[in-house]
C-alpha cells in the first residue's frame, strides 16, 4: 500500500487513526509530511542504506517518519519508550543511526542521550524541541 497513490485518490481519507484519542492524519498529510522530512534527511546528507532511528510513544506521527525512511531507502531501528537514556543511546549507536527521531514526550530521555551518540548527527523532536534538538 503506497501512500502517495492513496493521497492522489482519497487524499482527505484517514491513513492512521488513534483509538484512544481519535486523532487521525489523512492520506494527503501523511504523504507531504513524509516527503518534507524525506527531503530535510537528504539534504543532511543521508542516502540509501544509512540509517535513522525512532524514539516515540504511539504516535500519530510515527507514520510519517516510518514512510519517509521507507521511500528513502533508510534503514529503521525503532527504539522502545521504556528504556533508559544509557540502553537507548547503546541501541542509536550500535545501528550507526544518522538521525534520530524523537517525541517531546521523551525530551528527558532524548536529552540525556545528547553527549553519548555523537555520530547520530540528526536530532530531531516532534511536538517541541530542547536543546540540541530540532523541530
Amino acid at each position: 500500500m503506497y501512500p502517495g497513490r492513496h493521497s492522489q485518490s482519497i487524499p482527505d481519507k484517514p491513513a492512521v487513526v488513534m483509538a484512544g484519542s481519535g486523532a487521525s492524519v489523512s492520506f494527503r498529510e501523511l504523504d507531504e509530511r513524509s516527503n518534507r522530512l524525506s527531503r530535510l534527511w537528504w539534504d543532511q546528507g543521508l542516502r540509501t542504506g544509512d540509517h535513522v532511528a525512532i524514539l516515540m510513544e504511539n504516535h500519530t506521527r510515527y507514520y510519517e517518519v516510518v514512510w519517509a525512511a521507507l521511500r528513502s531507502g533508510l534503514y529503521i531501528t525503532t527504539i522502545n519508550r521504556y528504556l533508559t537514556a544509557v540502553e537507548a543511546a547503546y541501541i542509536i549507536n550500535d545501528c550507526e543511526a544518522q538521525s534520530l527521531v524523537a517525541s517531546a514526550s521523551l525530551a528527558e530521555v532524548a536529552t540525556q542521550m545528547n553527549g553519548d551518540i555523537p555520530e547520530c548527527r540528526g536530532r530531531l523532536m516532534i511536538d517541541g524541541t530542547v536543546p540540541g534538538w530540532e523541530s
